[in-house]
């Protein structure tokens, strides 16, 4: 099962879309933990505001992370969008 999924990653994908992907992915987590680490520093009143932005931040990093690999992806069947 392990080795099926290591195939689809590493067989079945664009690596130049994975690069960004990896890029967007460990931004989002320093972001996140930077974000995490200031709200551990501030009063309370302060404080959900910035555990509110880590949060949307992490979400977002997560979502544009799939959203790439998910374009890299090159399986057996012709995929494609229609732009117009």
């Amino acid at each position: 099962m392990m080795l099926e999924i290591m195939g689809c990653i590493i067989g079945q994908r664009d690596p130049w879309l994975m690069l960004p992907a990896l890029g967007v992915c460990l931004l989002g987590l320093i972001a996140l933990f930077l974000l995490h680490d200031r709200a551990e520093e501030c009063v309370e009143v302060r404080r959900r505001n910035w555990v509110a932005l880590a949060a949307i931040t992490g979400g977002v990093s997560i979502w544009c992370t799939h959203f790439l690999s998910m374009l890299a992806y090159r399986g057996p069947l012709p995929l494609g969008f229609d732009l117009p």
